[in-house]
């Protein structure tokens, strides 16, 4: 008897400790508690007219790494990535919808709630193609681990703060598209790991020179003069089109960026000096593109030094001369323009491009050859 209650009483504390760790999994966040408020204070913060974050609900949600564009760690559960872009118009994207969205008003308007300075931890923050009114706040420049800030398309004003600096593991910046206005900070090129930098139509207004030395090289001490700074070895995107830039391009502002993939500075007010023995292409560059600048002389006779080129953007400006035949030697090249004032025949080489899909050659004096 006695042990047939003993049996009992086991089977019925098995059962306490099983429903107990039910009731427990049921009411667990992943998330710490403060990360939890501090994104439900953001959202009081928000003007959300679509109500894109109505999974943001403690009593419905109680974990806040399933909320909508959050990601958590896996380990610690800390918030690492915030992403509540509203997504870009594009191919993939039904264009009534997107509208239809547009019209009701899904993106977020209003400052940005400054509540999210208490989310240290992010190492991903992503808040473009919203309505945001105000300048960047300078907290966000305290973020000691984040990786990739995205801004763009807003309506954030005044200058790029020098405090940027503070964020050395910066690999990724955009805040283009936005009513900033200025010049870039110096203090940018001290930041050794960036990879990505996208500053078109924000209004910079200085010399191309002058980018072009402050993304040459970073240090890793804050008053380590850039003259002895290594190279921003890792640099793979400059997007700084559609702005007040002005000066001389030449080769030698690509010597530094070994990596480069991509560069953009159309529209802006940019000429050229270059030398065929100089003008070298940076080792995988696949998009160049100077159209709409000041560029003007013969298009430079180098191309066989730009072997990974794919795009390549030189129109709407003043070349005069002949197409170069070296154009010929870019096997990858996918897209080609090249309308301005040039003349003479168009070089039979450009037949070996055999990967080449649009090519504009407009605007010209072109024999067929």
């Amino acid at each position: 008897m006695a042990l047939i209650i003993l049996l009992v009483l086991i089977i019925l504390a098995i059962a306490d400790v099983n429903s107990s760790n039910e009731i427990s999994s049921n009411s667990y966040s992943a998330c710490p508690e403060n990360e939890k408020q501090a994104l439900l204070v953001f959202k009081e913060g928000l003007i959300d007219d679509a109500n894109r974050l109505a999974s943001w609900d403690p009593h419905h949600h109680p974990d806040c790494c399933t909320w909508f564009g959050v990601v958590c760690g896996n380990m610690t559960g800390h918030i690492l990535s915030l992403n509540l872009s509203l997504p870009p118009l594009d191919d993939t994207v039904d264009i009534d919808s997107y509208l239809m969205s547009m019209l009701k008003g899904s993106d977020f308007h209003g400052p940005i709630p400054n509540f999210l300075r208490n989310m240290t931890s992010l190492r991903h923050l992503d808040l473009s193609y919203n309505n945001f009114k105000s300048s960047i706040p300078e907290w966000l420049y305290r973020f000691s681990s984040l990786q990739v800030l995205s801004l763009s398309a807003n309506e954030l004003q005044g200058d790029i703060s020098s405090a940027i600096f503070n964020i050395s593991t910066l690999n990724e910046i955009d805040l283009s598209w936005n009513d900033l206005e200025g010049k870039l900070p110096r203090a940018v090129g001290n930041l050794c790991n960036l990879r990505s930098i996208v500053l078109s139509s924000v209004r910079l207004n200085q010399d191309i020179s002058h980018i072009f030395e402050i993304l040459s090289g970073c240090s890793s001490h804050r008053f380590e003069s850039l003259t002895f700074a290594r190279k921003l070895a890792n640099l793979e995107k400059v997007e700084i089109y559609y702005n007040l830039l002005e000066g001389v391009v030449s080769g030698k502002h690509f010597a530094n960026h070994t990596k480069l993939r991509y560069f953009e500075g159309w529209d802006n007010s940019l000429v050229l000096r270059a030398n065929p023995y100089r003008l070298n292409a940076t080792i995988g560059t696949r998009v160049l593109s100077l159209a709409n600048n000041l560029l003007s002389g013969k298009i430079p006779d180098c191309w066989i030094k730009w072997q990974s080129l794919q795009v390549l953007r030189l129109d709407g400006n003043r070349f005069t001369g002949k197409i170069p035949s070296s154009m010929g030697t870019l096997s990858e090249l996918q897209s080609l323009h090249l309308h301005n004032k040039l003349h003479g025949e168009i070089p039979l080489s450009l037949k070996n491009c055999r990967e080449l899909a649009a090519i504009n050659l407009g605007k010209n004096e072109l024999d067929d050859g």
